[in-house]
């Protein structure tokens, strides 16, 4: 579950209120249950807000579809191609996760506030019930419902989540999940450092720009429809 950093930073930009921020990390953690539910997110944002008046939940979950959908085609999806057309046979998972994780370390360094705001908004969430409306709407055992997002909320809830020391412990947890498999296949060990140091390279070249223009863009987006004014009281 890369750029949880960046959906963070985002998000701050427009609101700070901690169920927006949640609204915002929501579906990433949604992987973890299997590669469909991402999607279906939004759709459960609606109904979770109509069950229980969640509003500001719900538009931080319609604002992770807009940033993700701003962001993969128009930055994500470019660096990746730089990537895969330098080292052939690299998976697109890695490259994918790993472009998206080089942007959270590059925001963090200049950002330190998010992690701090992250693992905040994290004591907001309400993991009983949510996981009871959840597994509702998917028709899934509620314990393992909550089992999952504890999961997801162990692995971005640290102050160093992308330390080597975290990604080793991330990487045995989520061993269970699709997301945790096969990810480093198609690169040999001598190439990793290469690649990670190309990456970093392609990245810092304009991802602050593009981050700028995901603000914009969001923010007129929101506006446009907004039936609460809390988004930008607090920015």
């Amino acid at each position: 579950m890369p750029y949880v950093l960046g959906h963070v930073y985002l998000a701050s930009r427009l609101s700070k209120d901690p169920q927006f921020i949640l609204g915002n990390i929501f579906p990433d953690i949604s992987h973890l249950i299997n590669k469909e539910t991402h999607a279906k997110m939004l759709k459960f944002g609606e109904l979770y807000c109509n069950l229980n008046g969640n509003q500001i939940f719900y538009d931080g979950v319609k604002n992770h579809f807009r940033v993700d959908a701003f962001m993969h085609p128009q930055f994500v999806y470019k660096k990746m191609l730089i990537l895969k057309e330098e080292f052939n046979g690299v998976n697109d998972m890695l490259v994918h996760g790993l472009v998206e994780a080089t942007m959270d370390v590059e925001i963090r360094k200049k950002n330190p506030w998010v992690s701090v705001m992250l693992r905040g908004s994290l004591k907001h969430l309400d993991i009983n019930g949510i996981s009871m409306y959840l597994a509702d709407y998917l028709h899934m055992n509620r314990r393992k419902i909550s089992n999952i997002i504890k999961d997801g909320v162990r692995v971005i809830d640290n102050r160093n989540i992308y330390s080597v020391k975290r990604l080793v412990i991330t990487g045995l947890l989520l061993r269970k999940y699709s997301v945790g498999k096969k990810f480093w296949s198609g690169i040999k060990i001598r190439d990793a450092r290469k690649l990670l140091n190309r990456t970093r390279e392609i990245i810092r070249e304009d991802y602050q720009e593009y981050l700028d223009k995901t603000v914009e863009l969001t923010k007129k987006k929101l506006n446009a429809e907004a039936k609460n004014w809390y988004t930008l009281k607090d920015v």
